[in-house]
């Protein structure tokens, strides 16, 4: 791991006067702290397969020492859910391929009424409001469950973001 704090990196870099083996060790250190930052930064990709987020989660177990740390990767799914349901409850395949070592980290949504000519609105799933105006959502080991208190179909885009952890 890179030695700044958060793996943020310098924005300047200073070298040796003289190109020699101190100029090429800095330049080394400085490559390796670039890349080892940018491969633990999360990425932006949302696709509808799983794709790996470049976060890690906590350690596995307790090692004994620091150097045998076994951290964790997460995964991301994107499932596009379009409309939610008519005071029901709709479900729609993940496409994940669970297994009891599995764990979900985050589930989270965005419903969005697109409206005639502009955006009219867009609540998170799940919504909390006053019954029936909730909005909730599960998940089981196939599919992605929302069920309205209330006629939602208006909401015709819905996305749902699924990110998880595989125990090694």
């Amino acid at each position: 791991m890179s030695s700044t704090p958060f793996n943020f990196q310098p924005e300047v870099y200073l070298f040796p006067e003289q190109y020699n083996d101190d100029f090429r060790l800095q330049l080394r250190k400085y490559l390796n702290d670039i890349a080892t930052a940018l491969n633990v930064k999360e990425n932006g990709f949302y696709f509808e397969e799983e794709t790996p987020t470049a976060g890690i989660f906590i350690p596995i177990a307790t090692p004994t020492s620091s150097a045998n740390v076994q951290y964790r990767p997460m995964f991301r799914v994107v499932v596009d859910f379009g409309a939610l349901p008519n005071n029901a409850t709709k479900s729609v395949p993940h496409g994940i391929t669970t297994t009891q070592k599995y764990s979900i980290i985050r589930l989270s949504g965005v419903a969005t009424d697109p409206g005639a000519t502009t955006l009219d609105s867009a609540i998170p799933i799940p919504f909390v409001g006053n019954n029936p105006l909730e909005v909730e959502m599960e998940m089981d080991a196939t599919d992605i469950l929302i069920t309205t208190g209330m006629n939602r179909t208006n909401y015709t885009r819905t996305f749902i973001v699924i990110e998880y952890i595989k125990e090694i």
